[in-house]
């Protein structure tokens, strides 16, 4: 792992930068999950290495401090990015940014350093199952003469998101309590808890986004702009058909296939 320090941008860009503004919405909406959740995952896994030994886990400690790093520089540009979409024309995508921030400082401040370890594993599992759909570009058609820059953006991110899936489970496994059936049970739970918790707020984000586009619509544009909206979510579960995968008791992120251009994306930033 390393960390990179990638600027991108995004002046005069638009909020519907791809020719499927559906698409656009999808990923625009997914937009204030890394603003929010990063500078929590930091945050957790700074209480978290105060209760590791110096000299037995020093490398598991080095690992979290390039990861805190690489998480830093994700936040910050997807802060960015963000307002590009809100001063845009959608300024309630602040509101629900601020919403779910809130709710992370809730949970810092009253859940147990177990939970809060859970939960970013949880999170930490989707990010790196579903890393290829744009390191391999696994959305296909739906790239193609969308914004560079902002592919750019989410490739970099979910290639480094892939690049340091170990740190979050081999942290949780280091000071989870229980039986290892305990501790699949408690992870389990957990990472089901984070996909839900985080697709409300994103699914009610992309509805608000989505309905501003649909206000100037008359019914034939709304049904086909639904149409749509409904081919990319049934493309977006077969692209993360192997979330599938993390709740296995086998489930190890070491063992995830590489993404087939992994190297090339992250040795762009080098």
């Amino acid at each position: 792992m390393r960390v990179r320090r990638p600027r991108f941008d995004l002046t005069g860009v638009s909020p519907r930068w791809a020719p499927v503004p559906e698409f656009a919405h999808h990923v625009n909406a997914s937009g204030i999950v890394p603003s929010a959740v990063e500078p929590f995952l930091i945050k957790v896994f700074r209480r978290a290495k105060a209760e590791l030994d110096p000299v037995a886990d020093a490398a598991l400690i080095a690992d979290i401090d390039i990861f805190n790093r690489q998480e830093a520089q994700h936040y910050k540009s997807h802060e960015l990015f963000n307002e590009m979409v809100a001063s845009n024309g959608y300024p309630e995508l602040r509101r629900f940014d601020e919403q779910l921030k809130a709710e992370y400082d809730e949970m810092f401040r009253t859940r147990s350093l177990e939970w809060l370890l859970g939960y970013c594993e949880g999170f930490e599992s989707l990010a790196s199952a579903g890393a290829e759909m744009w390191v391999d570009a696994g959305w296909g058609e739906y790239l193609e003469g969308a914004d560079p820059q902002v592919v750019a953006v989410w490739t970099w991110h979910l290639a480094e998101e892939f690049e340091h899936r170990m740190v979050a489970y081999d942290l949780f496994h280091r000071l989870a309590t229980g039986t290892p059936e305990e501790v699949h049970r408690k992870r389990v739970e957990l990472f089901q808890y984070a996909v839900e918790h985080i697709r409300s707020h994103t699914g009610a984000l992309r509805a608000y986004l989505l309905e501003v586009d649909r206000a100037s619509m008359d019914e034939a544009e709304r049904a086909a702009s639904v149409a749509r909206e409904q081919a990319i979510d049934d493309h977006f579960a077969k692209g993360y058909a192997r979330v599938a995968q993390v709740v296995e008791p086998t489930y190890n992120p070491a063992n995830l296939p590489l993404p087939t251009r992994l190297d090339e994306v992250l040795n762009a930033y080098a």
